[in-house]
């Protein structure tokens, strides 16, 4: 049996910890005797990986102790088939990374690592989606919280790890007038944490929360309810509704169809087999991870919105947004006529050479579908 370990102990948000567990997902598909571990930070929800059989073990890594090998876990081994390491480790700036990998790789003992995304240096891979096993004990808090009345059941992502990707009270009270107005019955999640131990959602306050409750009944405040358990609620929703977040790439792994407000520097890369409805930005940047406007720049690192979040561009796609959830709760949309309209959007915006989506196209075979 061969053992697999994925060093992927880098910034701790979800979306992060997402891309390891796809990664084990795929080479033990490739190779079910495969023995595969991930190593992570310890800031990140490791509880995750509990969620995909996948994953045999998760260590988790203290970055204050980076660079004192006796900060190892006790029970972690040091010899390993294959060791693959997350590519960006070999160009982090901050300090307590940088020393973890240096230290890590004159202690780590391996047969074979990776070289980048080489694929030549790459373990077997087999591109599937995901899918997160909620335990059951999630997803038993999750009916007990859930209204059974509800119809339809959505779930939305208020912002998400920095404050100037979070939209606007405004516009979200905005929305929900809107949208519950067309369905009276429905319910709306609110999912998301206040906490500062892990990512919190930047941009939201316990004031803005309790302003929603007292205006939408209809609302269920499922704010530091734990991440599993909001995972389990999310996978009760019809439709996802969100900016660009990594906690939107692990409910996509519950099987949910995303409703993007897509913006700023990145774009919507993982598809996992279910529908996705992304509705752009009139920017001409956008994705903007290659080249923002220098204003734009400015209000990010002032941690402030830039204008394709602001209210005048989200407001103006009200429409859009509306259809958009409408055509994924009735189910209209296939996955990979969603995808292709994706990519090709993309493709339109960033050139015809340039990366769009991870794995593609083998995201849209017959077979990748949640």
């Amino acid at each position: 049996m061969r053992t697999l370990l994925i060093n992927w102990v880098y910034h701790p948000p979800v979306g992060h910890v997402v891309e390891a567990l796809r990664l084990a997902h795929e080479f033990k598909t490739a190779d079910p005797e495969a023995r595969i571990s991930v190593l992570l930070n310890r800031r990140a929800p490791a509880e995750l990986a509990d969620c995909v059989p996948a994953v045999a073990e998760a260590f988790s890594i203290d970055l204050a102790r980076a660079g004192d090998l006796a900060g190892l876990p006790a029970d972690l081994p040091r010899d390993w088939d294959y060791v693959f390491t997350d590519p960006r480790a070999a160009t982090v700036a901050e300090p307590g990374l940088a020393r973890f990998h240096a230290a890590f790789r004159g202690w780590v003992r391996a047969t074979a690592v990776n070289r980048g995304w080489d694929p030549e240096s790459m373990p077997p891979r087999t591109v599937t989606p995901l899918r997160l096993d909620l335990p059951p004990e999630a997803r038993a808090a999750a009916a007990s919280r859930s209204r059974s009345d509800a119809a339809p059941r959505v779930s939305v992502l208020l912002g998400a790890g920095s404050h100037y990707t979070t939209p606007s009270l405004a516009f979200w009270t905005t929305l929900f007038e809107a949208f519950l107005d067309r369905h009276p019955r429905a319910e709306i999640v609110l999912l998301g944490s206040l906490s500062t131990e892990r990512t919190s959602t930047r941009g939201v306050t316990r004031g803005d929360l309790d302003g929603l409750l007292e205006r939408f009944p209809s609302i269920h405040d499922a704010f530091d309810a734990g991440l599993l358990v909001q995972l389990a609620l999310a996978e009760r929703c019809a439709v996802h509704v969100s900016p660009h977040s990594g906690m939107s790439f692990a409910v996509q792994a519950v099987g949910v169809p995303w409703l993007a407000l897509s913006g700023q520097a990145w774009h919507e890369f993982l598809l996992n087999g279910v529908p996705l409805v992304a509705v752009y930005p009139d920017c001409p940047l956008y994705p903007c991870f290659r080249e923002m406007y220098p204003e734009c720049r400015t209000l990010r690192d002032a941690g402030r919105r830039t204008p394709c979040i602001e209210d005048d561009a989200l407001l103006g796609k009200l429409d859009e947004i509306l259809a958009g959830m409408e055509t994924l709760i009735a189910g209209e949309l296939p996955y990979a006529e969603a995808a292709r309209r994706h990519q090709a959007a993309l493709r339109e915006r960033l050139g015809p050479d340039s990366w769009t989506v991870v794995d593609w196209p083998a995201v849209v075979a017959e077979e990748y579908v949640f």
